[in-house]
């Protein structure tokens, strides 16, 4: 009979603050950009915008027009829709940002 293994991580708050201190200096993956779109940078390297993905699909362009329509009778708020998990990836898209600043 295989006994399982347990472990159990139990560190001092020493060694706890300790390992805090290091981790924003552990080296980070480069990370690809999202759909292929390129991040602008400014002068300094920092990143200044994202270019728009482009045309919107269909799909897409339907949920954004519900949700302008739930936005126009009350039943929703933006205060709900940009929480949300399921807006991100219409985000990018300009309909979506001038469905929800109306």
């Amino acid at each position: 009979m295989i006994t399982p293994i347990r472990f159990r991580l139990a560190l001092s708050r020493r060694e706890f603050t300790q390992l805090a201190l290091l981790f924003p200096w552990f080296p980070s993956a480069p990370q690809a950009p999202a759909n292929g779109r390129r991040v602008q940078t400014s002068s300094d390297g920092e990143p200044h915008f994202v270019d728009p993905p482009g045309e919107i699909p269909s799909s897409l362009q339907r949920r954004v027009e519900e949700l302008g329509a739930a936005l126009a009778a009350g039943t929703t708020s933006t205060n709900d829709v940009l929480p949300d998990p399921a807006s991100n990836e219409l985000r990018p898209y300009p309909l979506f940002r001038e469905t929800i600043a109306k």
